[in-house]
């Protein structure tokens, strides 16, 4: 009986020193990926454009994402000349600058052929003088599905020395942030009750308790635990009763 209690403690100290050290271990490991995430950036270039036939996309700076702080932080492109508009004539004119577009591109740069497009109207940024806003959308993951561009004015109200006077290479001053999707609520749902064929509600068992479930395994334990070292111990009495009437003889003599 004394055996088995030591082994029993000994496997409960086992136990609780493999918890210790595997909880330790996934703590450091825990930690090491939450850095790595901290440190962890996805770019994405950025390309604009005016909405004419002979315009191409030109790279106008880069978005830099940092998913685990939900950071987006936005860098003019390094050579500005490389930014240019393809500008016409046809811009001094107010009713033109009130139909062309303006067209923002984000691409990739892990996987180039994964790419994000908005719009809005030219007459906007030359009213907002150029002040403009990306928003960011995360999913949960923390990955970029869609994103909205705005200006700082909804209405086009410029002068005509604005639309006269639009520069080639604007000077944009942009502001950049994201929003992550949240959880929403789920609702609770109620399972559905059995029914009996004649369509009476079915009752179902009542939960076994926890020695309900589990006695027969109990109670084995608890016999070898209570009656495991009854036999020795009367073994040893009758060898000592042995020994007494052994003696008496000798003593006689």
């Amino acid at each position: 009986m004394t055996s088995l209690r030591v082994l029993f403690i000994l496997l409960c100290i086992s136990s609780l020193l493999y918890n210790v050290v595997s909880s330790e271990s996934v703590i450091d490991t825990e930690k090491e990926e939450v850095e790595q995430e901290q440190l962890y950036e996805h770019k994405y270039t950025i390309y604009h454009k005016l909405s004419y036939p002979e315009s191409t996309f030109k790279k106008r700076g880069q978005l830099t994402l940092i998913p685990s702080r939900s950071v987006a932080k936005y860098s003019p492109a390094d050579n500005e000349n490389d930014a240019s508009l393809t500008l016409t004539d046809s811009l001094n004119s107010q009713n033109d600058n009130d139909t062309i577009l303006y067209h923002i591109k984000l691409v990739d740069e892990q996987d180039p052929n994964k790419s994000f497009i908005s719009f809005t109207k030219w007459c906007l940024l030359l009213t907002s003088d150029f002040e403009d806003e990306i928003i960011i959308h995360l999913d949960k993951d923390s990955n970029l599905f869609h994103f909205d561009y705005y200006t700082t004015q909804p209405l086009c109200t410029a002068s005509s020395d604005a639309y006269k006077n639009v520069p080639s290479i604007p000077k944009f001053k942009t502001t950049a942030q994201t929003i992550k999707a949240v959880k929403g609520v789920r609702p609770k749902l109620a399972k559905a009750a059995p029914l009996r064929p004649d369509g009476t509600i079915e009752t179902p068992p009542p939960e076994k308790s926890f020695l309900q479930k589990y006695w027969i395994y109990i109670v084995p334990l608890l016999i070898v635990l209570l009656f495991g070292g009854g036999p020795e111990e009367e073994g040893q009495r009758g060898q000592g009763g042995q020994g007494g009437q052994g003696g008496r003889p000798n003593a006689q003599q």
